[in-house]
């Protein structure tokens, strides 16, 4: 990974322990590093992302809702996909194949 990369991170409280290592070794790396996370997981977010993106997550006590944050990572993907154009397209076919390889979907 490097600076014309991106490393895309969904996170919310409890955050594994291992996220804080990984997240300071792709900086190290020059990846632009893109987080998700609840509002009040912004702050933590803005030290190691070149953006974030807060999401609201009520959970009126049974847990947070995953359902902003699925809905940006849709609208990242779609974003993508309309600019890198072909070449989307065409790393769309190579993961198809990587999963064909590795025969792990049905």
């Amino acid at each position: 990974m490097g600076p014309r990369d991106a490393l895309v991170v969904i996170t919310l409280k409890p955050r594994p322990r291992l996220l804080r290592p990984i997240l300071d070794y792709a900086k190290t790396t020059r990846v632009n590093i893109i987080v998700l996370t609840d509002q009040m997981g912004a702050l933590w977010a803005r030290k190691f992302a070149s953006a974030v993106l807060p999401c609201h997550v009520a959970s009126h006590g049974l847990g947070p809702s995953y359902t902003a944050m699925a809905s940006a990572v849709h609208l990242l993907a779609v974003a993508f996909a309309e600019r890198a154009g072909d070449r989307a397209a065409e790393r769309l076919e190579l993961i198809a194949e990587i999963h064909e390889e590795l025969d792990d979907t049905e």
